[in-house]
């Protein structure tokens, strides 16, 4: 290959003129085409290279653009959905708020109450107090009263074991056509004894007595504690009576013309007394 064709294809190679080279006739000889030739090879290798490099630089800068530009892209997609998600806590927040205020509010409310409640619960706390002042003096006054009832009961008992005596010994001493009646049983028996001791009848009625008398031992002391408890019966069962008092104390199942005939009762007594 000639000088002039190497040339040509070094233009070709390289894509452009080599400038500087315009006329190979000023080359003087051939060792100075050769050395100018390889020169031109050397930079002609260092061009490509150099454009290898540039393309491999252009590429790898191509691909971290698109690698921006997906991470561009997904950044973006994050950050609208991170942008739904503030507006979506936005609104739960403001929902919070809301039922906030409504529990504050609710709150309020229930202190108040509360407070109401506690007040009420002092004035009944008060009242309980109040009626278990009086139920204590009721029921003190209950058992004074009951005691009271059940002394007389205890008296009434007690004496009706007198009464029983002296009516069931008289029905036993006196004849069975003798009548008594319910006052003064055993004396009036004792006299009726006294006085009717020299007749059939009485000298009887003597015989039994006397033989109880013996059976039991019966002393004057026997006799005693018989009067004693027919005067604790009649304390119970005969109690004095304010006449003008028991007026007031005439149960409520009486009328009032039952009532006036009660008083009229009392008048009779009081006038039968003045008589005696």
């Amino acid at each position: 290959m000639d000088v002039i064709s190497q040339t040509e294809n070094i233009e070709r190679r390289n894509g452009e003129k080599i400038v500087g080279i315009q006329d190979l006739s000023l080359i003087k000889n051939r060792d100075d085409t050769q050395q100018m030739i390889e020169e031109i090879d050397e930079s002609v290798e260092l061009n490509s290279e150099r454009r290898r490099n540039l393309e491999d630089k252009i590429r790898m800068l191509e691909e971290n653009e698109a690698d921006h530009q997906r991470r561009v892209a997904r950044l973006e997609g994050e950050i609208f959905g991170q942008d739904g998600q503030i507006k979506k806590l936005t609104r739960d927040v403001q929902g919070f708020q809301t039922q906030l205020v409504e529990t504050q509010n609710n709150l309020e409310e229930t202190r108040n109450e509360l407070r109401r409640t506690r007040n009420n619960l002092v004035v009944t706390q008060n009242k309980l107090t109040e009626t278990q002042n009086v139920l204590t003096e009721i029921r003190n006054d209950h058992e004074e009263t009951k005691n009271k009832l059940k002394a007389i009961e205890s008296a009434l008992h007690t004496g009706q074991i007198a009464f029983d005596f002296e009516k069931d010994l008289a029905t036993y001493i006196y004849p069975h056509d003798k009548k008594f009646g319910s006052r003064k049983i055993f004396t009036n028996m004792k006299e009726w004894l006294e006085k009717k001791k020299n007749t059939e009848e009485g000298s009887e009625a003597n015989t039994k007595w006397n033989e109880l008398q013996k059976e039991f031992s019966w002393s004057s002391e026997h006799e005693r504690v018989f009067f004693k408890l027919l005067e604790s019966r009649k304390e119970c069962a005969h109690p004095q009576v304010d006449r003008n008092g028991v007026q007031s104390e005439i149960p409520d199942s009486f009328t009032d013309q039952e009532k006036k005939c009660i008083t009229d009762i009392m008048d009779i007594i009081d006038r039968v007394n003045e008589l005696m």
